[in-house]
């Protein structure tokens, strides 16, 4: 075989790894100890989440260094890429999961992701974005941290504080690799410091490989970036391509499976990763991640010589409970050889290798072939209607070599069946987890479309499996390997140890099919399918008469700074308080700690009524600046209103927290370029360090839509047009903020004027100004500064800005991502709608005085044009009064 041969089987080989990374560990939960009950594999829990929770993401994340240009230079990754989003988007049709794929390329830097796009409705525009990947193989250095990093990020920002089953599959052909910048253009096209060595300068010979075990330490350390992909949590899929065969992958292994020592979060469905030498192996793997959260069933047989023979047959027996049939054979031959599928009436169909594809009828099954390699092909059989045509039976796939010259090699079936039977919970229904509680729960079947369906529809024997995985607690067993007849009875469900917050109940279904008799009258056991797992997102809820908290706080990104603020949302009845020094850090930058501190820290000082919704305020304090995830957990103290100081009725509820941080620049890039002016002049480095950050201060250029809301204050209500804030607010969404195609420093909307400014320190992060004819209160600047400004972060995108008028007809600005999804939008929503009562409360209007007795009218006043927007007196020129709520009116000057 030659050398362009061996690297496009090993590229195929990663491309088959691929599937296997999309079988990532289940991305609804947080990390969770060792405990007893049924393991599952990373794949299995990743596709359980997303059966369960109808939705979820994925990343491909594709390395772009130059060498793939002599490890793939035929560029057989993007085949691989390209099977795989056929088979997921077959997978979310199927199944009705909402799965959002986005493309990213790393070298130096992270290059995307670009758009998302879901694969049920949009899998030819996912299927162009890998296609793009052909061209993706010039790039500089093989930089983990910076991919993986990014990519935490892109997910955090898609995710938007919503609860996804998250993952990336993440392919690469070469270990860590970085490089020193042996002249002035390489320093100035790819920086001369990295985030994570700060102090290397890799302008100096031989830092590359200082700065490279840095970054390999940075990725593995307890609370890195590998412990803070798991903890988000997201799955990640490694694979990788060892054509030339000097890549070490035991970083990129680790990273992916915990193995090694690699982070502190460990566990079976933290990852994995597979390393790809063949194009069957490739294809194998990819095959194998067509249908998450149920592997292949696979079965080995020998290459028959000449004619089919009983040695190399691979049975399988279909029944009426099985709708679809999927089969990927691939075989050691040195030739390619033939594949003969036999039906249970006997009748056999034959593929030559290099045939077209096959579509055709086979007595009422719908059969779809294609040669997936030389030595590969993939089978669909799709049923026709249930009791109709030759369906049910024995049917079998064979490898047969013609030619009788490959004495010895062998053949490898993939099988997957797809069943129409899924488990579910049918009572309590709605089902609802009250702590302290034994309820008993009743599981069942239904049918893809969710009808019920009674056990005995099943022609062969089944198992069922229930599991409730409480977040950092042991799982609890319902039922473990019991018959499927028992599936209908009760199951007590002891909560009595288990503690308020997220606990997916996962139920998986083992099934065999009834055994059948093939056409020369053999009988032939019904085969066996492989564990199809769901995971139902559930939430164990306090009990009666304790508060009900929200979810994990998040308090946002620290753009170089070391305190955010964050609300954590609370339901009564109960009272609620931070547990004095209860807050702890598991992952964040390296030597960043933080603490979370409460005004409410003891009993008694908020508490809520039935039904009366409040918010526990906290802060963050970091111990310094840095990049990466700063995440932990903190204990909030719940009591009942009448025994709030009862120490024997409080409970304490463990929460995540996270806060995504952004050094403000590069220290030692920053010192370096202080050190050198101050060789010119003790003025000199802060102006350039000012220039620096005034080049950099402006608003990106990434779509903005815009929508202005007349608001008012309704009781503790926000109102507009007499409706509560909702999503019918953000209906028909489509004026977009003036912006330029690289940002722009000054823009307006709807009587507001955003301005970037950066101040005179030349250290700090630039901000943007809000202006309107009014106060101006923001998101993230709750009370206007003293020149009546606001103050919005540079990437203003899901912001909010609100101009207060005297009278208490105050305008509202929603500045809305054009990529942000529902979850984002309902979170904009909610944001203004909880922190804008109490701004509104702070600027209420005072009612005048009562004229004095005698005095005139003063209804004149309201008479006539009324003041004009430049500031002059009297009416506009044209004699019309300006509008100030005209939602494109030029702002007002100042």
């Amino acid at each position: 075989m030659s050398a362009a041969a061996r690297a496009r089987a090993r590229l195929l080989a990663v491309l088959a790894l691929l599937p296997v990374l999309l079988g990532l560990p289940l991305s609804g939960l947080a990390p969770r100890a060792a405990a007893e009950g049924p393991e599952q594999t990373a794949v299995g829990a990743y596709g359980g989440c997303l059966v369960g929770a109808g939705a979820g993401d994925l990343l491909l994340l594709f390395d772009e260094s130059a060498s793939l240009v002599d490890t793939d230079p035929d560029d057989q990754r993007v085949r691989a890429a390209d099977y795989l989003v056929r088979q997921l988007g077959r997978f979310a049709e199927q199944r009705e999961v909402a799965l959002d794929v986005a493309v990213a390329t790393f070298g130096v830097d992270l290059v995307g992701p670009g758009r998302w796009s879901d694969l049920a409705g949009s899998g030819d525009r996912v299927r162009d974005d890998v296609a793009a990947l052909a061209g993706a193989d010039d790039g500089w250095e093989t930089d983990y941290w910076t991919a993986l990093n990014g990519a935490r990020q892109a997910l955090a920002d898609k995710a938007a504080g919503e609860e996804r089953c998250q993952a990336v599959l993440w392919f690469s052909d070469g270990s860590l690799d970085l490089d020193d910048r042996t002249d002035p253009a390489e320093a100035e096209r790819y920086g001369e410091r990295k985030p994570y060595a700060p102090d290397v300068d890799l302008t100096r010979p031989g830092s590359d490989a200082e700065a490279e075990r840095l970054a390999a330490d940075d990725l593995c350390r307890d609370g890195g970036v590998a412990d803070q992909l798991r903890r988000a949590p997201v799955t990640v899929f490694g694979i990788g391509l060892s054509a030339g065969g000097g890549a070490d992958f035991d970083l990129m292994r680790g990273i992916s499976t915990g193995e090694g020592g690699c982070g502190a979060i460990q566990g079976p469905t933290v990852g994995s990763f597979t390393e790809a030498d063949s194009i069957e192996s490739l294809i194998r793997a990819f095959d194998r991640l067509q249908n998450p959260g149920q592997e292949p069933t696979t079965t080995e047989r020998q290459v028959c010589q000449g004619e089919v023979c009983p040695e190399g047959r691979h049975p399988f027996v279909l029944d009426d409970s099985i709708s679809e049939a999927r089969a990927l054979l691939s075989t050691d031959a040195e030739v390619p050889v033939d594949v003969v599928l036999t039906a249970p009436d006997g009748s056999e169909v034959v593929f030559t290798p290099g045939a077209d594809p096959v579509w055709r009828s086979l007595d009422g099954v719908t059969l779809r072939q294609e040669w997936t390699s030389d030595r590969s092909t993939a089978l669909t059989l799709q049923r026709g209607e249930v009791g109709s045509g030759g369906w049910t039976g024995v049917w079998s796939v064979t490898a047969v070599d013609r030619t009788s010259s490959t004495q010895g090699a062998r053949s490898t079936l993939d099988l997957h069946l797809t069943g129409d039977l899924v488990p579910t919970v049918t009572s309590p229904d709605p089902l609802e987890l009250r702590a302290g509680e034994t309820p008993e729960l009743v599981f069942g079947l239904t049918d893809l479309d969710g009808e019920g369906v009674e056990t005995d529809a099943l022609l062969g024997t089944a198992t069922f499996t229930a599991v409730l995985r409480p977040a950092g607690a042991d799982p609890v067993v319902l039922a473990d390997g019991e018959p499927l007849d028992r599936i209908g009875d009760p199951h007590p469900l002891d909560l009595t140890a288990v503690a308020p917050g997220p606990a997916p109940l996962t139920l998986t279904l083992a099934v065999t099919t009834a055994p059948a008799t093939d056409a020369d009258g053999t009988e032939v056991p019904g085969t066996a399918l492989e564990p199809q797992t769901v995971t139902v997102p559930t939430r164990v809820l306090p009990p009666f008469g304790y508060p009900m908290l929200g979810r994990e706080v998040a308090f946002g990104t620290l753009d170089a700074t070391t305190t955010a603020d964050a609300v954590l949302p609370v339901t009564g009845p109960g009272c609620v308080w931070l547990a004095d020094g209860s807050s702890t850090v598991q992952t964040g930058p390296a030597d960043v700690t933080g603490e979370i501190t409460s005004e409410v820290a003891g009993p008694g000082q908020l508490c809520l009524a039935e039904g009366e919704s409040g918010e526990l305020p906290l802060r963050l304090t970091a111990s310094d600046t840095g990049n990466g995830a700063l995440g932990g957990t903190l204990a909030v103290a719940t009591a009942p209103v009448d025994a709030a100081d009862d120490p024997g009725r409080v409970q304490q509820v463990e929460l995540g927290w996270t806060a995504d941080m952004l050094a403000p620049l590069q220290v030692g890039l920053a010192v370096a370029t202080f050190l050198l002016a101050l060789v010119l002049g003790l003025a000199l480095p802060l102006l350039v360090l000012w220039l620096v950050k005034y080049a950099l201060a402006t608003i990106p250029g990434a779509p903005v839509l815009v929508r202005s809301l007349p608001v008012r204050l309704d009781g503790d209500v926000v109102t507009s047009h007499g409706r509560p804030l909702s999503a019918a607010h953000l209906a028909g969404l489509k004026d977009l903020l003036p912006l330029g195609a690289r940002g722009s420093r000054r823009t307006a909307a709807a009587g507001f004027e955003l301005r970037t400014a950066v101040g005179v320190n030349p250290f700090g992060a630039g901000h943007v100004v809000v202006r309107s004819d009014g106060p101006v209160a923001t998101s993230t600047s709750p009370a206007p500064a003293t020149d009546g400004t606001g103050r919005l972060p540079l990437a203003c995108q899901d912001q909010w800005a609100v101009s207060l008028r005297p009278d208490g007809e105050h305008r509202l600005l929603l500045l809305v991502g054009l990529h942000t999804g529902d979850a984002g939008r309902e979170a904009l929503l909610d944001s203004a709608a909880r922190r804008l009562p109490e701004i509104l409360r702070r600027h209420a209007p005072t009612p005048p005085p009562a004229p004095a007795a005698g005095a005139p009218d003063a209804d004149w006043m309201l008479d006539g044009p009324g003041p004009r927007q430049d500031g002059a007196d009297g009416p506009a020129p044209d004699g019309r009064r300006p509008d100030p709520y005209d939602p494109w009116a030029e702002p007002p000057s100042r």
